[in-house]
């Protein structure tokens, strides 16, 4: 099983990575890997984990200019594709038409013995999580449903593509899922079955947010979204995340993206899957649980941090938000 991927802009390169033999067996627990990235315009970080019927990395890179490179597999491999933060990235599978990611979107794609060509746009903060899952384990928990029969049946004729026409928006409980994947502090069998049961739970979140798109209008209506109104959610969802201690009001906001409240609350929910408002509080609650479970400020400090003038209502909030109080989760840490 050989991934052997080409540099086509701006400098030429290859790199062959041969999968370890862990990927195959389960006898052994698993295989980790930390490697910088520093060539000309390019620099970071790549974090990968080898294990049975999984391979996850974690990808923290700065570009200055566009960047092209080539995958090309010899193999079959399902990827769970998630970009976090950093400007868009573009993906061209075989012949087959080239699709966009923008911040904060993901997809559940299928390679089989061919090539997969990205580009990305400069940016100061690129993070791309690519979680590969072999076919034979995903065939297993892939839905007995309708919607998925078109991606089951390309999987079996090995035939490339992806699950959805239009990427998702990721939600706070899958970037708390790719947050605790990559913070687990076990070892041995027991991180690698932590590992396998987190990747399961987020490909559960991804199956059931994918069935419920489907069957919404949201899923036609995003299909048509053009590129200038994306760029411009995504504008405001940077906005939303610098300004969570005093977030600023719908019309301010649309103010400051170019466009008008209506707008703006249609497409932001058609982007992101909820309300800016929603989108806040869910930023807010995540922020909370990972201070909360660091230890770094006690609940006041937390709650003054995140804007709330009153711990009472802050923990009013997380409760609602969680099913649980921010002195319940401190107390079983």
């Amino acid at each position: 099983m050989k991934l052997k991927i080409i540099n086509l802009e701006p400098f030429k390169g290859e790199l062959d990575i041969l999968y370890p033999a862990v990927i195959e067996s389960p006898k052994v627990p698993l295989t980790e890997t930390i490697h910088d990235i520093g060539f000309n315009t390019t620099f970071g970080n790549a974090h990968d984990i080898y294990m049975k019927d999984l391979w996850l990395s974690f990808s923290a890179i700065t570009l200055d200019e566009n960047f092209k490179f080539l995958f090309q597999y010899d193999f079959s491999i399902i990827t769970l594709q998630f970009l976090l933060s950093g400007n868009s990235l573009t993906e061209i599978i075989q012949d087959s038409e080239p699709f966009t990611y923008f911040a904060n979107q993901h997809n559940i794609l299928y390679y089989s013995n061919y090539e997969a060509q990205h580009e990305h746009t400069p940016s100061d903060n690129i993070q791309l999580v690519r979680i590969h899952v072999n076919p034979v384990l995903f065939l297993k928990l892939l839905p007995e449903n309708e919607l998925f029969d078109s991606f089951r049946q390309a999987i079996l004729k090995g035939n490339p593509g992806k699950i959805s026409s239009a990427n998702l928006p990721l939600t706070p409980g899958m970037l708390a899922i790719l947050h605790d994947i990559k913070n687990i502090q076990s070892t041995g069998y027991y991180r690698r079955w932590m590992i396998e049961a987190k990747v399961i739970e987020l490909l559960m979140l991804q199956f059931e947010q994918y069935e419920l798109y489907s069957l919404s209008e949201n899923c036609q209506s995003r299909k048509s979204l053009r590129k200038k109104d994306v760029e411009i959610m995504e504008h405001a969802r940077e906005i939303i995340m610098n300004n969570i201690q005093s977030p600023c009001s719908l019309i301010d906001l649309a103010h400051m993206v170019g466009t008008n409240e209506f707008h703006l609350k249609k497409t932001f929910k058609e982007v992101y899957g909820t309300t800016v408002f929603g989108y806040l509080l869910q930023q807010r609650m995540e922020e909370a649980r990972k201070l909360l479970l660091s230890g770094e400020m006690n609940i006041n400090q937390i709650a003054l941090h995140l804007g709330y003038k009153n711990a009472n209502h802050f923990s009013s909030a997380f409760k609602k938000h969680y099913g649980f109080s921010p002195s319940e989760l401190r107390r079983n840490v």
